[in-house]
């Protein structure tokens, strides 16, 4: 007798391409030849000590809208006053630094955030962003919307870093930042 899952996996095999889901849009930067490999030899100067993630998905509108709330430390042994996260191709609608709105710049693939005031080496800041758009992955790793479900895969086997957290989340999205990380 056969289980559930093996029935379904016989029926996915008898299937063949007919049960593919339709091809997805692939963020073109993230694939592109010509990108400079990320390089994880320096030390990156904040650690991500926790995130906190309000997010929204929008199904029939194939969007999401998100804030989050990331608590970093200054590992450097200078103060610091600039931040740079990851994210892809997603709107940026505000920037605080606790709770004190905070200048940022969008350029491809980053959220730069210009704090208020310099970071002591050791000490924390809070940064919150609220941001919202279309969610991009390459077509294995990322966030992806289906007729019946939203959902993200973390890691992208066409991307470097492999990371994919940056397609729905702004974040040190490194395979060596680890943190907190509450989803709601």
């Amino acid at each position: 007798m056969r289980s559930g899952v093996g029935k379904a996996f016989a029926a996915l095999l008898l299937l063949g391409a007919d049960a593919q889901l339709p091809p997805v849009r692939v963020f073109e930067i993230e694939r592109h030849p010509a990108l400079p490999q990320a390089s994880f030899s320096q030390p990156h100067p904040w650690d991500a000590l926790s995130y906190k993630v309000q997010l929204q998905v929008l199904p029939r509108e194939k969007q999401i809208r998100g804030r989050v709330d990331i608590l970093v430390r200054n590992r450097t042994a200078e103060p610091q006053s600039r931040l740079r996260f990851d994210l892809l191709d997603l709107s940026v609608d505000s920037v605080l630094a606790n709770s004190v709105p905070a200048d940022f710049e969008r350029p491809p693939r980053f959220v730069e955030v210009l704090l208020p005031t310099s970071v002591d080496p050791g000490e924390t800041t809070r940064v919150t962003i609220a941001y919202h758009g279309t969610p991009v992955n390459d077509g294995f790793g990322g966030f992806f919307f289906s007729p019946r479900v939203a959902y993200t895969i973390g890691e992208g086997i066409h991307t470097n870093p492999p990371s994919m957290t940056r397609a729905w989340i702004p974040s040190f999205d490194r395979p060596d930042d680890k943190a907190l990380f509450e989803l709601t």
